[in-house]
């Protein structure tokens, strides 16, 4: 049996590359000016909001997400720039809060805070 060299290398790099990563996009305006910027280029599956789904359910969605992503608050900065995330989730995670759950820490919470003050999309 021969090895297809080239497969084995595309094999062994996807399976190395992070579920998170940056795609560069490449942007110009009305005078030709180009400007580059990185959005985040996701292999995650879309959290979809689930009427209902708020507590210690939702905290383990998150952090799952999170987890999966390999870094904190993913589910915030996909929620802000990419339709990732449903905007229902960052509202639903601050009622939590409001409710009395505690399973953001307080830098987290503050910005999602004046996220909930003024909602919008990176």
């Amino acid at each position: 049996m021969m090895l297809d060299p080239d497969r084995e290398v595309r094999k062994t790099v996807a399976q190395r590359l992070p579920k998170e990563s940056l795609m560069m996009s490449r942007d110009s305006d009305s005078e030709a000016q180009v400007s580059m910027r990185a959005v985040p280029a996701c292999n995650l599956e879309r959290l979809a909001w689930t009427p209902g789904l708020s507590g210690a359910d939702l905290a383990n969605r998150l952090h799952t997400y999170d987890h999966e992503a390999g870094y904190p608050m993913a589910w915030f900065s996909h929620m802000v720039a990419s339709t990732g995330v449903s905007h229902r989730i960052g509202l639903q995670v601050a009622n939590d809060h409001q409710q009395g759950f505690s399973y953001l820490p307080e830098p987290d919470l503050n910005l999602l805070r004046r996220w909930v003050a003024a909602p919008y999309r990176a």
